[in-house]
């Protein structure tokens, strides 16, 4: 597996795999948001390829305007989880972070989730309610780099 920057050429398989790993979620980026940050300057997108294929990815936003970065979103390939892919993308997240603390918002009923992300250093710092469109409140996450 390799790691590298996303490009335009990969926007359909981006949004392919959002749809796979949070569903019709309004949250969720655009073929316009992924271009947009694609060209943006603020915002790192990094991709993780398997023998030529895109299987998973990371967003990692870092708002000029924000005391923290925030880890936007991970997607790795259903088929392919557990297999060490989701790990390689926050360990690259965590170094192209332009600031000390990297937060992100996880639902609570994401167990798998909030268990990865424990497991990597980051703790639960707050609830961010009425976050998703259908009502659910966010597990907010942070994590400091040393």
């Amino acid at each position: 597996m390799t790691l590298r920057t996303a490009c335009d050429s990969d926007v359909d398989v981006l949004l392919s795999l959002q749809r796979e790993a949070f569903g019709e979620d309004p949250h969720c980026l655009t073929r316009e948001g992924f271009e947009a940050f694609l060209i943006g300057g603020r915002t790192d997108v990094i991709a993780a390829e398997r023998g030529g294929v895109v299987v998973g990815y990371a967003v990692l936003n870092n708002r000029p305007f924000r005391p923290w970065t925030a880890l936007d979103y991970i997607a790795v390939k259903t088929s392919l989880r557990g297999g060490g892919i989701g790990e390689a993308l926050l360990a690259e997240a965590m170094t192209l972070a332009r600031r000390r603390t990297v937060r992100l918002f996880v639902r609570p009923t994401n167990r798998a989730a909030i268990r990865f992300y424990k497991r990597h250093g980051f703790d639960r710092s707050g609830i961010r309610a009425n976050n998703y469109a259908d009502g659910e409140d966010a597990v907010i996450m942070t994590r400091r780099r040393p």
